[in-house]
């Protein structure tokens, strides 16, 4: 029997880490990875996008955070994931082009309230 986890570098799309259930193997990309939504500093461009970029520094930030203020309200925290599947299914649905501030900050707001509600849970 096979590995049921297995872990990939696609060039395109970056790290895939692949899950084997019930005979179907099924892929969980981390970040799309394109070059016209990725942070360019000096020349060089960032190896995740701008959304993905906010929710990872959203996340160590808050966990930083919601340790020394610990701050646990589920309405406020929920209200923070909106923004973000707000944004999200704009650019899918409508198809502008958004910025990456706009997508950085989303992501910074979403990883806050993601790890409020698990402090909530928790």
């Amino acid at each position: 029997m096979g590995r049921k986890i297995n872990y990939e570098w696609k060039k395109q799309i970056g790290p895939v880490l692949y899950i084997n259930l019930f005979n179907k193997r099924i892929g969980l990309c981390f970040c799309h990875r394109k070059k016209n939504r990725c942070f360019k500093f000096r020349g060089y461009t960032f190896p995740i996008c701008s959304r993905c970029c906010g929710l990872y520094i959203g996340i160590i930030l808050s966990i930083i955070l919601l340790w020394f203020f610990p701050i646990f309200n589920p309405y406020f925290s929920v209200l923070l994931l909106y923004p973000l599947m707000i944004d999200f299914g704009i650019q899918h649905l409508l198809n502008p082009e958004g910025n990456n501030i706009i997508r950085f900050s989303t992501g910074l707001l979403f990883s806050f309230g993601i790890l409020m509600i698990l402090g909530v849970i928790i």
